[in-house]
């Protein structure tokens, strides 16, 4: 009869804040899903653009600069609390986690009152046309995932304000809502850059 192996575990640590918990594995594996939907997008506004005559259309106005230049800023801003309540979080330090991780929930919530104005500012609907459709569509998902985002971020505060010990799981999920509001801010820069800025200098 042979001997069954046998792994010893005891030396590994209980838990995991970084890369190396599954949960964390599970965040990305879901904002590549998510990901994969908006370069499909984008890829729908760029055939919608090669076969345009002309890209906007001759109804549509250049798209003005001002409110999204706005929005880009606060984002950018956002992130700079987000990531010291992260590197906080990894140390698990509750005071310094607390303060920052609120200052950036502060600025999430201000992101999505400028994206009402942003998308009101929008001089034409989602089926005026098919630059509408696409426009629409683009700003329309990353909203839903600003405003998630958003709210993922006030609850989390909610529950570390609940508790003068947080467990080690609420360190792991703020780091995991860095790690979603960051791609969340890259999207915006990446849609910026397509849809208001190329216009003006294509």
């Amino acid at each position: 009869m042979s001997t069954p192996r046998v792994i010893d575990v005891s030396n590994l640590p209980e838990y995991e804040l970084g890369d190396r918990a599954l949960v964390w594995w599970g965040q990305v594996g879901m904002l590549v899903i998510e990901g994969t939907m908006f370069a499909l997008t984008f890829a729908t506004y760029f055939y919608l653009r090669t076969v345009a005559v002309q890209w906007p259309p001759p109804t549509v106005a250049l798209p003005d600069l001002t409110l999204p230049s706005i929005m880009l800023a606060l984002l950018l801003v956002s992130c700079i609390p987000m990531y010291i309540a992260d590197e906080a979080a990894k140390k698990e330090n509750y005071s310094r986690t607390i303060i920052w991780f609120g200052i950036s929930g502060v600025l999430c919530i201000g992101a999505v009152v400028l994206r009402w104005y942003e998308i009101g500012a929008l001089e034409f609907k989602w089926y005026s046309h098919a630059y509408g459709s696409a426009v629409w569509t683009l700003l329309g998902l990353h909203t839903f995932h600003l405003v998630v985002s958003t709210g993922e971020t006030i609850v989390m505060m909610l529950i570390l304000l609940t508790r003068s010990r947080p467990q080690h799981k609420h360190y792991l999920v703020v780091r995991i809502d860095g790690l979603y509001w960051y791609w969340v801010v890259a999207w915006y820069l990446l849609y910026y850059v397509i849809v208001d800025v190329f216009p003006h200098v294509g």
